[in-house]
């Protein structure tokens, strides 16, 4: 979804950890982007930690950082160092994840969210350590999902695999920038578009009567208001002749 900074960086109440305001064009509610910084051989690092909204608090980047200052410290390699030796696919963390959510939301909600990543995320980024994804990466599947879907489908699916990347931050499995932070969402028009009149159904259907398959896929979307993934599954065990019904999964 489109989201907008409404301010620089803004010092909280604990030394060493910002934020800054963003707004979610579609929504409309403001949001919180946490980070901290602190000083490593003499220069000044920042690090984006999450938003508010996803679970990320005041108290867990203290903590984060007085870490992260105590490897410093002490000799030790600090996250940044450590994350460069390890190899945590995508795939692990989604899975945590999705475990986790099926706890503390409905059925059906954990289910779209596991298709949303099966269907759109996995593909492109699941067996790729998720430490070395980059805004790029994110950047070719907006330019592939967009030829498919609306504006809104795809800035949900860069939602979705921010929130697991931000997921395995606060289970504390790694300690890095969120490479969909900075990216641009496409811009969402939350008109309603107008209906086809019946007139203009009818002469749809006239135009595709010599093409039997695309007749028959814009007949079930008109009739059955089903989205375009869920039309595309739909397999012969789905078809109830006897019953003139067919099963739909709206994916």
């Amino acid at each position: 979804m489109a989201k907008k900074v409404l301010n620089k960086r803004i010092s909280t109440n604990i030394e060493g950890v910002f934020y800054k305001s963003v707004i979610n064009d579609d929504k409309n509610e403001i949001d919180r982007i946490y980070g901290i910084r602190y000083r490593e051989h003499g220069k000044d690092k920042l690090m984006t930690i999450g938003k508010k909204s996803e679970g990320i608090r005041e108290s867990y980047c203290k903590q984060l950082r007085i870490e992260i200052l105590h490897k410093i410290n002490i000799g030790q390699e600090t996250p940044m160092e450590e994350n460069k030796k390890k190899n945590i696919l995508l795939d692990d963390v989604a899975s945590k994840y999705l475990d986790s959510l099926s706890l503390h939301s409905s059925s059906s909600t954990a289910k779209d969210i596991k298709s949303t990543y099966i269907n759109h995320i996995q593909e492109f980024l699941g067996n790729k350590n998720i430490l070395k994804i980059t805004s790029d990466d994110l950047e070719k599947i907006q330019i592939e999902k967009i030829k498919l879907f609306a504006p809104r489908t795809v800035n949900q699916i860069i939602e979705l695999f921010s929130t697991i990347f931000n997921y395995g931050i606060k289970k504390q499995l790694y300690n890095s920038a969120n490479p969909s932070h900075g990216l641009k969402y496409f811009k969402v028009d939350n008109q309603r578009e107008r209906y086809l009149t019946t007139e203009e159904i009818m002469e749809l259907y006239a135009e595709l009567e010599c093409n039997f398959t695309l007749n028959l896929f814009v007949r079930l979307a008109l009739t059955t208001g089903c989205r375009l993934e869920g039309l595309l599954h739909i397999q012969k065990k789905d078809i109830d002749m006897q019953n003139n019904s067919i099963t739909l999964y709206d994916l």
